[in-house]
């Protein structure tokens, strides 16, 4: 039975969880699977090109435009 996960304070510590070895070196090939732009560069795979906190940055900006004034 999977444990239930806590709940986090941003999508930039997710994806350093996600994309790090885990807690137990359970995460052994981090990539991304899917995205809207196919040419999205994985961080994991092309950090030169795209860093975790900028991806974090792209995942948050529809919720940040709801959030503005």
């Amino acid at each position: 039975m999977p444990k239930k996960a806590d709940s986090g304070d941003t999508t930039a510590g997710l994806l350093t969880y996600l994309f790090g070895p885990g807690d137990r070196d359970e995460h052994t090939d981090p990539h991304l699977v899917a995205a809207w732009n196919p040419a999205l560069p994985c961080p994991a795979r092309t950090p030169d090109r795209m860093t975790l906190s900028t991806l974090g940055q792209l995942l948050d900006a529809p919720v940040d435009a709801l959030r503005a004034p």
